[in-house]
C-alpha cells in the first residue's frame, strides 16, 4: 500500500542567511531568547532578531527604547 504524504526530505535545510553572525538587540520584556532571559542587550540570530523586533518585544541596536522604564 503505497501513501499520498510525500519524503521527508534526507537533507537538513541550509543555514539561514547572514552567515550565523549574532545580531544586538535590546529586549524590554522578560521574554527568553537563545541568548538567555531578557530585559537588556541581547546578541541573537537575525531571524530572531527580526521575530523579537517584529512582536515588539525588543528594538535593534544596544540602547533601550526613548521612554523605556529600565
Amino acid at each position: 500500500m503505497t501513501s499520498n504524504m510525500p519524503d521527508p526530505p534526507l537533507d537538513p535545510p541550509p543555514p539561514a542567511a547572514g552567515g550565523g553572525k549574532s545580531v544586538p538587540v535590546f529586549v524590554t520584556n522578560a521574554v527568553r531568547t537563545s541568548d538567555g532571559p531578557g530585559p537588556g542587550v541581547k546578541h541573537v540570530p537575525p531571524a530572531e532578531a527580526s521575530a523579537l523586533v517584529a512582536a515588539k518585544l525588543a528594538v535593534h541596536g544596544e540602547q533601550p527604547p526613548r521612554g523605556w522604564p529600565g
